[in-house]
């Protein structure tokens, strides 16, 4: 069966987005930024896999920044 560019395209991009799906889920220590490095992808690639999949909420959120870690910044 002969496949459009499209239609290949779209299966790289399911893959794709499967395989940062599967490390968003894998690695919740990870922030997206991080995830995001793996992949050489923005944060916004990966938060958009995220909202795709419905995995907002998922995952803790990290330590709070006190004042004096604020500061120190």
């Amino acid at each position: 069966m002969v496949q459009t560019l499209k239609e290949v395209l779209k299966a790289a991009q399911l893959t794709f987005d499967l395989q940062v799906r599967d490390m968003v889920v894998a690695r919740p220590d990870l922030p997206y930024r991080d995830i995001g490095r793996v992949f050489g992808v923005s944060y916004d690639v990966v938060q958009r896999v995220v909202n795709e999949f419905g995995l907002r909420g998922k995952r803790k959120t990290g330590p709070k920044a006190t004042k004096t870690q604020q500061e120190a910044v």
